[in-house]
């Protein structure tokens, strides 16, 4: 979770101090959590994961659960 992290302060820095709006393309790992998946996409215009077995399919669709949990539209 450290990488997705580290991406996550490198693009708020772009917006944040240096008003970047160019393209922000930010990589998440099964296991990230909501919150921070969250945060990434304030800041970026793409998110991906790369889900390759079954079993880190099941995680990262549960993240996406938490986090759009209620949600309509």
């Amino acid at each position: 979770m450290q990488g997705l992290r580290d991406e996550l302060c490198v693009a708020k820095t772009l917006c944040l101090a240096h008003k970047f709006n160019g393209y922000i393309h930010l990589k998440t790992i099964p296991g990230a959590s909501a919150e921070l998946m969250q945060e990434a996409g304030l800041y970026a215009d793409r998110l991906s994961v790369n889900v390759e077995s079954q079993a880190a399919y099941s995680v990262f669709a549960k993240t996406l659960l938490e986090i759009f949990d209620g949600k309509n539209g």
